[in-house]
């Protein structure tokens, strides 16, 4: 019995034949940041919330924040990017530490504002997902304040 039990926990902890699978971190996503084109940067916007811009003033980028843990030394994953759940960007990235605090921006390379919509951030290890967030970026409406 036991060696049918070890057999077992074997097959589940291991990958293909003799390797065993790296663990899968955790993120917790704490905050969003919002660069204007003014130059300004918007900090502590709340997961799956909204942020406004004014429209003389759109954005530039926009940046993930998050909280990570167990993952492994050298152990790749990538970054999934979706604006409005069509995919806009992926990238591939080396953990550097276990735990720690990490940003994943998205930007256009020509420095043009990126459009509004809802951004979603899913990062993936291996195949299996292990950590998403998202934001909406929108333009406000005046109702005869200046912007």
């Amino acid at each position: 019995m036991k060696t049918k039990l070890a057999i077992a926990l074997a097959g589940l902890t291991l990958g293909a034949p003799g390797v065993a699978l790296a663990a899968q971190p955790t993120v917790n996503f704490t905050s969003w940041t919002v660069r204007t084109i003014d130059g300004k940067r918007h900090t502590g916007i709340a997961p799956g919330s909204t942020f406004k811009h004014c429209q003389s003033k759109p954005a530039l980028r926009v940046t993930a924040v998050g909280d990570y843990h167990n993952a492994t030394v050298g152990t790749k994953y990538k970054s999934h990017w979706y604006i409005n759940e069509l995919p806009v960007s992926s990238s591939v990235f080396t953990w550097k530490k276990t735990h720690g605090t990490n940003h994943w921006t998205l930007y256009r390379k020509s420095g043009n504002p990126i459009p509004d919509g809802k951004y979603l951030l899913s990062l993936t290890q291996s195949g299996q997902s292990f950590g998403h967030s998202s934001i909406k970026i929108a333009t406000k409406k005046r109702h005869g304040k200046p912007c």
